[in-house]
């Protein structure tokens, strides 16, 4: 493994971490905070912790579901989940 694939490896822990920590203190702990704090103005409205995660959960499904029809179209092949 060369330096290059550690270093990206790196960054894409850091930038899951920052998303994480961020995006809970959003969702989970900003609450607790009295609504005249300043600590409000770091985040968009709560109710976006709910829709946008909501929204690439949609996204993703989407995308797997149109990656299976478009392999089953393409090749023939079928994945491992069939109905019995």
């Amino acid at each position: 493994m060369g330096a290059s694939d550690k270093a990206l490896g790196g960054s894409m822990l850091l930038a899951a971490v920052v998303v994480f920590t961020y995006y809970t203190t959003w969702a989970l702990l900003l609450p607790f905070f009295d609504s005249s704090s300043q600590i409000h103005n770091f985040f968009p409205p709560r109710e976006w912790a709910v829709m946008l995660p909501a929204f690439v959960l949609v996204l993703g499904l989407s995308a797997i579901g149109l990656e299976r029809k478009d392999c089953e179209r393409r090749k023939g092949c079928y994945l491992a989940i069939r109905p019995m």
